[in-house]
């Protein structure tokens, strides 16, 4: 990243009280299927590819070459 500013702290602290539950939910050992319209790209061959789209990180606060605040509307 650069010299992008960084924030190294802590960002949250949860605290948990009770008292401690046996877990009755099972986890599955398999994810479900992927939906018809998501397709697995890692196969697709390099001339089935018809175009890219990069992002941008500078030292500064923009994002692919514009300025970016929280008032940004963008």
């Amino acid at each position: 990243m650069g010299d992008h500013p960084m924030y190294y702290g802590d960002l949250l602290t949860i605290r948990v009280s009770g008292t401690a539950q046996t877990p009755q939910a099972t986890f599955p050992i398999s994810l479900p299927p992927r939906p018809s319209f998501e397709q697995d790209l890692r196969k697709i061959e390099e001339s089935e590819i018809g175009s890219r789209f990069a992002v941008e990180v500078t030292a500064t606060d923009t994002l692919n070459r514009e300025d970016f605040s929280e008032n940004s509307i963008r």
